[in-house]
């Protein structure tokens, strides 16, 4: 029973009785100073008859109030759900909800319960049903003084607009409204269709692809691959192309510009996770450009051997290198050069000092946006020899 009077002037304290029916005498059940209090009664239905008086600073009672009785019969719906969200998904739908800590605790322990109501359509309407949950739960927020529920609905018909709303009700079967509804489309089984025009752009830092947006409202991303053509026909798929940062339809598949030849690939994923169909992808044939410096890459040998590569990153990246077997310790310095596509040359960049490093370095900040970039790394000796060369590169993708 929740219980509250008026304040009465000068009073510091009150206290409240329950007439019991079979003596029509009254006990007393609380003395305190506010003016509202819930007594725990239990589920019963029978009549419950209290006054209450207050007291001022010297324990002088004032007068009872009048009598008020309650026949034990909850009429009051609780509060509406607030905060309804849902989330449609590829094989359930997620709806969460809130509700306040009082009264929803002694609700919930008096066996009160939620209900998600469906409906197909925009609106919420006489015919919805009530869902069952294939997953509940709810947590406590302590900060937020608040309840946070979920549910899970896996009883959806595919591709259809519902509308969903929340009831709060409670164990005298009072039903609150229902909550702000949501309207939502759930997911679908269809592939998106085809990519369509696909081009290639050979560039030094890679392969550039461009195609056309879709027309389908669901796509929510794309996938790039490069492959090598097999002498049957078919393609073996080496590895994803960097989409572009701030353009959906572009991506760049990065790559040693040594002008092999290689099949561009191109399909849509919806955000139900469909993807266009392997037959259905959009490719591509192109040879990339031929950059090849007068020294080859990858072919070191003792003592020194250069590393290459490159990041999803437009940032310029040391040069690496290491030195192996016993000559590394007569190595005063090790001298770099960069080649020079224009005279076809290595100009010399610089020298740095050996390391304890198992790879030695070298900063290169003027390394060419979009562009790879192919060292020549020599290490002096102490009686100024030079070892053989190591031949390092590095690609600066000018992502798209």
């Amino acid at each position: 029973m929740v219980l509250g009077w008026n304040a009465v002037p000068d009073a510091v304290a009150y206290q409240l009785y329950e007439r019991n029916p079979a003596t029509g005498s009254y006990t007393l059940v609380k003395k305190l100073t506010g003016t509202s209090y819930t007594h725990p009664v239990g589920h019963d239905e029978t009549p419950h008859t209290y006054v209450v008086r207050a007291l001022d600073a010297t324990g002088n009672p004032g007068p009872y109030s009048k009598p008020v009785t309650s026949d034990g019969i909850d009429r009051a719906a609780p509060a509406a759900p607030v905060n309804l969200h849902v989330t449609p998904g590829r094989t359930r739908v997620l709806l969460t909800w809130n509700a306040p800590e009082h009264p929803t605790t002694d609700e919930l322990v008096n066996d009160a319960s939620f209900t998600v109501l469906r409906s197909k359509g925009t609106r919420l309407g006489a015919d919805a049903v009530r869902v069952r949950c294939a997953e509940e739960s709810g947590t406590f927020n302590p900060s937020r003084k608040e309840y946070s529920f979920v549910c899970y609905d896996e009883s959806w018909e595919l591709d259809t607009t519902y509308t969903y709303g929340v009831v709060f009700t409670d164990w005298q079967g009072n039903e609150s409204a229902p909550s702000p509804t949501v309207t939502v489309a759930t997911a679908d089984r269809v592939a998106p269709r085809p990519v369509t025009g696909l081009t290639a752009t050979p560039r030094a830092d890679g392969v550039l692809l461009r195609w056309n947006a879709s027309t389908e409202d669901d796509i929510a991303s794309y996938r790039a691959l490069r492959g090598a053509r097999q002498t049957d026909g078919s393609v073996k798929w080496l590895g994803t192309c960097a989409l572009g940062q701030d353009d959906p339809t572009a991506a760049l598949c990065t790559d040693v510009p040594n002008g092999e030849s290689y099949v561009y690939a191109v399909y849509a994923v919806d955000k139900w996770g469909n993807a266009t169909a392997t037959a259905d992808w959009a490719t591509v044939t192109a040879t990339e450009l031929d950059t090849t410096p007068a020294e080859p890459i990858s072919q070191d040998k003792d003592p020194l051997y250069g590393g290459g590569g490159w990041t999803v990153s437009e940032d310029a990246r040391p040069v690496e290198w290491h030195c192996s077997g016993a000559v590394c310790a007569s190595v005063t310095e090790y001298r770099v050069s960069r080649w020079n596509p224009e005279t076809r040359t290595y100009d010399l960049l610089g020298t740095v000092a050996p390391t304890s490093a198992y790879y030695q370095s070298y900063d290169d900040p003027a390394q060419p946006l979009g562009s790879i970039s192919y060292y020549r790394v020599v290490g002096v000796l102490a009686d100024g020899t030079e070892t053989a060369a190591a031949h390092p590169w590095k690609i600066r993708p000018d992502l798209v």
